[in-house]
């Protein structure tokens, strides 16, 4: 590897890089504000008819409340990789591409939408599963990460989806037992069960999920740069996934499992706006998440070698989307 190479791998690694990263965010979004950019219209599928959304009447409260959601997302980033080390570095890299590739997006930063809630829920749900690392008497914990998940369920369908993968992290976190089974299928029906005998909502209300696949009237709806940010956004975290999964896999048991249930969010996010891309607005702050840290990961594994590419190749799509916006 030639000298210059490493120099940038060592800057992207370092406090400049992520710094960078986050004031061009901040440019981005202030550039959305003063052209009077608003959350595009968006109405996530639910559980009940009626329960759909977040609405903040005041676009300055929506704004702000929103920002805060996104810094509560990175603080809680930071607060992950401190503890369990997932990126195998102390590196904040991932934390500058989280903010850029959200603040591209202008209906992602300049309104509060259920997709950076349900980025914050996700996100806070893994750091409860780390903690039950061989563990299978945390049954506690995992009743309180499934009905968070049905909870959000009863605003936007996207959270029941990542009961999959949820389930799938317990055995990647060998916590799996009968208890635990049970644990998360009672935490999935107590929220509903509440609700209807509160009277909130009647059973007849309930609706089962649509499945959308990509169509010319769905792609309609979307501006030509995020069209290619999806997609794009979505091949970039599955090979990076792959790629750091495979380089992981001779690393001790502890690290392949945190690595495992990062890797199963990852897949799951990418797939699954494939067959619910009427709704993949509630999935693109989670995917960008995803991919920011399979990037910040992939940078770290391969510091002497390529890994700087894929994060030049990540700026690059979220630079090319903003811009594209923009103008």
């Amino acid at each position: 590897m030639r000298n210059f190479e490493k120099k940038i791998s060592r800057v992207l690694s370092g406090p400049w890089g992520a710094g960078a990263l986050i004031l061009t965010a901040v440019i981005f979004y202030c550039a959305w504000m003063l052209s009077g950019q608003t959350p595009a219209p968006y109405t996530p599928a639910s559980l009940v008819d009626g329960a759909s959304g977040i609405h903040i009447a005041s676009p300055g409260s929506s704004a702000t409340v929103n920002l805060l959601v996104i810094a509560a997302v990175g603080f809680l980033l930071w607060m992950l990789n401190r503890w369990y080390f997932i990126t195998h570095s102390t590196s904040r890299i991932y934390i500058g591409l989280y903010a850029l590739g959200v603040a591209v997006v202008p209906s992602l930063c300049t309104g509060l939408n259920s997709g950076t809630v349900m980025c914050a829920v996700l996100v806070y749900c893994v750091m409860l599963l780390y903690t039950l690392y061989q563990r299978p008497n945390g049954t506690r914990r995992v009743f309180f990460v499934f009905c968070m998940l049905s909870a959000g369920t009863i605003f936007d369908y996207a959270y029941v989806g990542y009961a999959l993968p949820m389930i799938l992290a317990c055995g990647q976190m060998r916590c799996m037992s009968l208890r635990t089974i049970l644990a998360a299928a009672i935490g999935l029906a107590v929220p509903v069960w509440i609700g209807w005998g509160f009277d909130l909502f009647s059973l007849d209300a309930l609706r089962a999920p649509a499945i959308t696949f990509p169509s010319a009237a769905l792609l309609s709806a979307w501006p030509v740069a995020l069209r290619i940010l999806i997609p794009g956004a979505a091949i970039f975290t599955i090979v990076l996934t792959l790629v750091n999964t495979v380089t992981i896999y001779g690393h001790n048991a502890k690290t392949r499992a945190n690595n495992g249930v990062l890797a199963l969010l990852s897949l799951w996010t990418a797939i699954a706006p494939a067959f619910d891309f009427a709704h993949a607005a509630s999935y693109l702050p989670v995917m960008l998440t995803m991919l920011a840290l399979q990037t910040a990961l992939c940078l770290s594994l391969r510091s002497n070698r390529s890994g700087y590419l894929a994060v030049a190749a990540c700026i690059l799509l979220y630079l090319a989307c903003g811009i594209w916006l923009l103008f």
